[in-house]
């Protein structure tokens, strides 16, 4: 009977345990950054899915030509800081049919999204001057850059002028009155920049 040279079991040459002993199952670096609000960005791209890292992984996965893999399944997890990657792989080493499960971890790179860098700055385009309860009015909080409570009601300073246009949009064809004013912010490439203030009130007609 053949055994393993390395551990004494029945194999012809090495067996499948000392063969990825000397020769693992590797998974391809994988750089994921995170922010402190949650966001994480892969390749360049903010708010990818986990499975973009597992398709790249699974394309990555390297191992040794004796080996034939049929399929590899994984799990991401993002736990403690760390991008966690349970892998299980399946495949065959000579005559043996085998599944092999062990797990990965590469530790967050940690950075600002461009939303809380704008936050931090104090940046914002735009500001709702809310003047009257709305009912069921909702501001996403990814947008706001502050919020003040002041006389008669609430200042928001958002973000982006774009999405408090479509705010002021909604409020306008349900019957709110909407004034609008500017103030000049800054010059960018020799052309002015403009903060809005929109001024919400209950229509008085």
């Amino acid at each position: 009977m053949s055994v393993c040279p390395k551990c004494g079991r029945p194999a012809r040459g090495l067996c499948l345990d000392c063969f990825l002993e000397s020769n693992p199952l590797v998974l391809g670096d994988v750089k994921l950054v995170s922010c402190g609000c949650g966001r994480l960005r892969y390749r360049d791209k903010w708010d990818a899915p986990l499975q973009d890292v597992v398709r790249d992984v699974v394309k990555s996965f390297k191992h040794p030509f004796e080996i034939r893999i049929k399929k590899v399944d994984v799990k991401p997890e993002i736990r403690d800081g760390k991008l966690s990657l349970q892998v299980t792989a399946d495949g065959s080493y000579k005559d043996s049919i085998f599944r092999k499960s062990f797990t990965e971890q590469f530790k967050l790179q940690s950075t600002s999204c461009p939303t809380c860098s704008r936050k931090n700055s104090g940046y914002y385009e735009a500001v709702l001057q809310m003047r009257c309860e709305i009912p069921k009015f909702v501001v996403d909080e990814n947008q706001i850059a502050k919020a003040e409570k002041v006389r008669g009601g609430f200042d928001y300073y958002l973000l982006s002028n774009n999405y408090a246009r479509a705010l002021t949009s909604q409020l306008s064809r349900k019957g709110y009155d909407i004034k609008t004013s500017t103030k000049t912010y800054s010059m960018r490439d020799g052309q002015t920049v403009y903060r809005i203030y929109y001024s919400i009130k209950k229509d008085s007609a």
